[in-house]
């Protein structure tokens, strides 16, 4: 589902799936991490940072990414799951 944000200062379409969680790109978590675009790629590319993969596309939970960084950024396992500490 893809819906426009309705704001006074901006305008931006924002993706959701069905659990009504945005889905970010690649550009919005660089700037969000003040990280290189590559550097997030790289990041998801070597399971370190919770993504979707839609074929080619790669996109990030805007949820699963803000409990990420809450705890700590820890690396994923291959499965997406958390290592333990």
């Amino acid at each position: 589902m893809i819906y426009q944000k309705a704001d006074a200062t901006e305008s931006t379409l924002e993706v959701t799936h069905g659990f009504g969680s945005i889905l970010l790109t690649a550009n919005e978590v660089a700037q969000k991490l003040r990280l290189t675009n590559a550097r997030v790629y790289e990041l998801a590319r070597r399971h370190q940072i919770p993504c979707v993969r839609i074929g080619r596309q790669v996109r990030f939970d805007n949820n699963q990414l803000r409990t990420w960084i809450e705890q700590g950024g820890s690396y994923l396992k291959e499965d997406g799951e958390q290592k333990a500490e």
